[in-house]
C-alpha cells in the first residue's frame, strides 16, 4: 500500500510546515489531508482471507496525490537547464538529509562518477548492482548513478539476515554490492557463496571494515555524463514481493514501467 497525504507520525514534522499543508490541500481533489482511517477499509481487506489471492500489487491510498512541489523552488532542474543562469542562482540547496544538503548540481556531479566508476570496473549496461544501506544522501545518489549508468538496481533489506540477503543476490544475479560500511559485517560471511558478486564496493566510512578484504572503498571517478541510452522496454529495477507464501519472489520493472508507475 503506497500511502500518501495521510496523516502518520512518520510525516507530523512535515505538517507542520503551515505552507506546505495549504498547498496540499489547496491541490487534492478531496480538499484535506487524509486521516489514519481513510486507508483502513483497504487494510481490513487485504488481511483478509478474501485477498488471499492477491500478491505483489501496489494499491496507491492517496486521494490522487499531486505533484504539488513542482514549482521553481523545489523542481530537480537538469545543470544544462541551467545553463547562462546567474552563478548566484544556479546552486541552491535542493536536497536534505538531517544536517546535510547536497545541490541537484552535485547530486548529478556524484551520480554520474558512481556510473563511471562502475563502468571502469567492467560492469556493463544491464547488469544488476545491490544496494544494502540506511536511507541517506549515498542513497539517492546509487538510484541516479545506477540509472544514468544502464544499470539495473535491487535494494536489499537491512533487517535481513546475511542468508536471507544472499538468496536475493543470487535470485537476481547481481554482479556488484554497493554496502554501506555499517552493514557489511552481517552479509560478508556470506559473500563468498554469492556466485554472480563480482565486485563489493563499501561506503560510509574512512576505510574498509577490517573484514572487507575482497571490498574496495567506493571509487570517485569522471563526473561526464556516461552516455547510456535507455529504452522504454529496458529492465531498470527489481524489487520484491514480500515472501508472505514462500521465498521472496523478483519483480522485474522496466524504464517505461517504473516512470507509470511513478505517476501512478
Amino acid at each position: 500500500m503506497a500511502l500518501g497525504g495521510v496523516r502518520t507520525p512518520a510525516i507530523e514534522p512535515l505538517l507542520q510546515n503551515a505552507d506546505l499543508v495549504k498547498r496540499l490541500v489547496r491541490a487534492y481533489p478531496v480538499g484535506r489531508l487524509g486521516e489514519p482511517a481513510d486507508p483502513a477499509a483497504l487494510i481490513t481487506f487485504l488481511a483478509s482471507d478474501a485477498a488471499s489471492w492477491i500478491t505483489a500489487q501496489t494499491y496507491p491510498v492517496n486521494a490522487d496525490i499531486p505533484s504539488v512541489c513542482n514549482d521553481q523552488e523545489h523542481r530537480m532542474d537538469s545543470p544544462s537547464s541551467r545553463a547562462g543562469a546567474p552563478a548566484s542562482s544556479r546552486s541552491p540547496w535542493r536536497l536534505r538529509c538531517d544536517d546535510q544538503t547536497q545541490t541537484y548540481e552535485q547530486l548529478y556531479e556524484r551520480s554520474c562518477r558512481l556510473a563511471n566508476a562502475l563502468k571502469e570496473l567492467g560492469v556493463e549496461p544491464g547488469e544488476r548492482i545491490a544496494t544494502l544501506s540506511d536511507n541517506c544522501p549515498e542513497t539517492v545518489e546509487q538510484m541516479a548513478g545506477i540509472a544514468l549508468g544502464g544499470y539495473v538496481r535491487t535494494a536489499l533489506y537491512t533487517h535481513n539476515s546475511g542468508e536471507s540477503n544472499l538468496y536475493l543476490l543470487d535470485l537476481v544475479e547481481a554482479s556488484v554490492l554497493i554496502v554501506e560500511a555499517k552493514h557489511y559485517d552481517a552479509v560478508a560471511p556470506h559473500l563468498a557463496d554469492a556466485a554472480s558478486v563480482r565486485h563489493v564496493l563499501v561506503f560510509g566510512a574512512d576505510t574498509p571494515p577490517a573484514r572487507a578484504t575482497t571490498s574496495r572503498r567506493l571509487p570517485l571517478r569522471t563526473s561526464a555524463n556516461p552516455g547510456s541510452r535507455l529504452l522504454a522496454d529496458d529492465p531498470h529495477v527489481i524489487r520484491f514481493s514480500a515472501g508472505t507464501t514462500g521465498k521472496p519472489k523478483g519483480i522485474l520493472h522496466t524504464v517505461a514501467g517504473w516512470r507509470g508507475s511513478r505517476r501512478d
